[in-house]
């Protein structure tokens, strides 16, 4: 019996678990001389996930999905790391979320483009409260995200590359990648001005490139066993080009100045690695 292959694929995925937490602390204790300690009872989350995906032809094809969490707290929504008192009523976040569009992708597969439409809600987000003199911890309920739109390439990236084979045996090769239209993530629960809807700082566009190289050195030395020994380079990042690989929006932690702007003196950055590199020897057989 031969199959026929099908123009369409979907997919159904679910999961439940539960958690515990538990907290020690060695350096203080309880009332009868132990280590401090406090353990949460089990809490159960799940998720369910589905999707389809349709080839209208070779180079067109159409998709959605949708999907549903309920995601246990973090352990600092269960107990206090301070006190160790435990939250009374700690609550699941859950999001909920739908999808759909369409994906081009040439023949040669040089291009690929993706137009989708969303709408992703994000409930009781984990925040709690402390009140130290009092060894109260609150729940925080209500803070939800909502996230819809229209993407076409929402983050815009091009890679490429260029490879030259000079002699016989060697191989040398630069990829770069740029990326744009890259916006910052943002807290919540920071954004107490109701008429504060800007947009998260954007960080600017940035391109990286590395090289890869290698050479047959079988001249030098004898093959084993009939295959290749080579020496290969890795270089990457090779003009050390300083950029952004993630950020936080108006950071009251590690922003320059946290005033609400939205701007780069406000943001938080993780920037990408320096120029480094790797040499070796690989032996193919």
């Amino acid at each position: 019996m031969q199959a026929e292959k099908s123009d369409a694929d979907g997919s159904l995925y679910g999961m439940f678990g539960w958690a515990q937490n538990s907290y020690t602390d060695h350096f203080k204790a309880d009332s009868v001389g132990n280590e401090l300690q406090a353990t949460s009872g089990n809490i159960s989350g799940y998720q369910l996930k589905g999707g389809i995906n349709r080839n209208v032809s070779d180079q067109w094809s159409v998709f959605g999905n949708a999907g549903y969490v309920s995601k246990v707290p973090i352990v600092d929504g269960v107990i206090n790391d301070v006190t160790a008192t435990l939250n009374p009523s700690p609550k699941n976040e859950t999001f909920t979320s739908f999808e759909a569009g369409v994906n081009y992708r040439s023949l040669d597969r040089g291009i690929d483009l993706s137009l989708n439409v969303y709408h992703t809600t994000w409930k009781n987000q984990t925040k709690t409260l402390y009140v130290p003199n009092d060894e109260i911890q609150a729940n925080v309920l209500g803070v939800n995200e909502r996230h819809m739109g229209v993407e076409l390439q929402p983050q815009t990236q091009l890679a490429y590359a260029v490879s030259v084979f000079p002699v016989e045996g060697l191989y040398l090769d630069l990829q770069g990648r740029s990326s744009t239209r890259y916006f910052a993530a943002f807290d919540p629960f920071g954004r107490t001005d109701p008429t504060d809807h800007a947009q998260s700082w954007q960080v600017p566009g940035s391109t990286e490139v590395d090289f890869h190289g290698s050479y047959r050195l079988n001249d030098l030395i004898p093959a084993w066993k009939g295959g290749d020994v080579r020496l290969f380079a890795n270089v990457f990042n090779l003009f050390d080009a300083l950029y952004i690989q993630d950020a936080t929006d108006d950071s009251s932690y590690n922003g320059f100045k946290a005033d609400g702007q939205h701007d780069a003196s406000s943001a938080e950055v993780y920037l990408g690695g320096p120029r480094t590199f790797s040499i070796g020897f690989q032996l193919i057989f």
